[in-house]
C-alpha cells in the first residue's frame, strides 16, 4: 500500500516540474504500533515536509511518534482518508498543524447532497456524520444516475447480468450530469476521478480550510 504511488511519482518528472526534490521514501509497515525508527530516518533527512501515503492507521502513529522527537504535525500532509475526525481524537495535540487534501465535501457542506442527508436523517439514523459518510451517499447518488439513464434506453438490459454490468461501466464511464446545488457538473469520461480539492490543516482541534478548490498546474 502506498508504494505505487511513491513509484509513479518518482519515475515521473512530476515533482521536479513542480518545484519539489524528492529526498526519499520511508515504507511503513502494515498497521503499524510503534514507528520511532522511522521517525527519526525522517527527522535526519531534514525534509520540508512528508507526505504520508497512507489512512488514518499510519498517519495517526507516525504524528504521534514524530512529537515525541520534536516534529511538529506541520511537517506532515495526508491523502484525503487522513481529514478523518478518528486522526484528531487519537493523536491529539500531535495532529496540530497536520494538513490534508480534501476532495469531498465536509460534513454539514451547503450542497445538494447533504440537503438529501439532512431530510433522510428526519425519519433515520446513520452509522457516521462525516465526509465519508457524505463520499459514500455521492457515490451511490451517481451510479443510480448511471443505471436510471441505461435503464431509459434499455429496459431489458438487466435481464443479461453480465452485461447489465459492463453497460453500467459504460453509462458511468459517458456520464455527463449537474448534480445540483453547491456541486461542480460531474464527467467521468477522462476515468481521472478527482481533477480538484482543497487543503485543511489542524487548527485548535479541528480540521480548517486553507486553501480554495486547487488543480494540478503541471501535467
Amino acid at each position: 500500500w502506498g508504494k505505487i504511488t511513491y513509484k509513479n511519482i518518482s519515475e515521473s518528472d512530476y515533482a521536479e516540474k513542480a518545484g519539489i526534490k524528492i529526498l526519499g521514501a520511508i515504507p511503513i509497515p502494515p498497521s503499524p504500533t510503534d514507528l520511532s525508527t522511522q521517525m527519526l530516518q525522517f527527522k535526519n533527512m531534514n525534509p520540508d515536509f512528508g507526505y504520508i501515503i497512507g489512512v488514518p492507521n499510519d498517519s495517526i502513529p507516525a504524528l504521534r511518534d514524530s512529537a515525541k522527537i520534536g516534529i511538529p504535525g506541520s511537517k506532515f500532509i495526508g491523502i484525503n482518508w487522513n481529514t478523518h475526525p478518528v486522526v484528531i481524537k487519537t493523536a491529539g495535540a500531535a495532529a496540530e498543524g497536520f494538513m490534508a487534501s480534501q476532495s469531498n465535501s465536509p460534513w454539514g457542506a451547503d450542497n445538494v447532497v447533504m440537503d438529501e442527508i439532512n431530510e433522510f436523517m428526519k425519519t433515520n439514523e446513520i452509522p457516521t456524520k462525516d465526509e465519508f459518510y457524505w463520499r459514500g451517499w455521492f457515490n451511490t447518488r451517481t451510479i443510480v444516475e448511471a443505471i436510471r439513464r441505461l435503464l431509459e434506453k434499455d429496459p431489458k438490459a438487466p435481464e443479461d447480468i453480465k452485461a447489465f454490468r459492463q453497460k453500467v461501466k459504460e453509462a458511468l464511464e459517458n456520464l455527463k450530469y449537474n448534480p445540483g446545488k453547491g456541486l461542480p457538473e460531474i464527467d467521468y469520461s477522462n476515468h481521472q476521478g478527482y481533477t480538484s480539492m482543497k487543503f485543511v490543516q489542524v487548527q485548535n482541534g479541528a480540521f480548517k480550510d486553507i486553501t480554495g478548490l486547487v488543480q494540478p498546474k503541471h501535467k
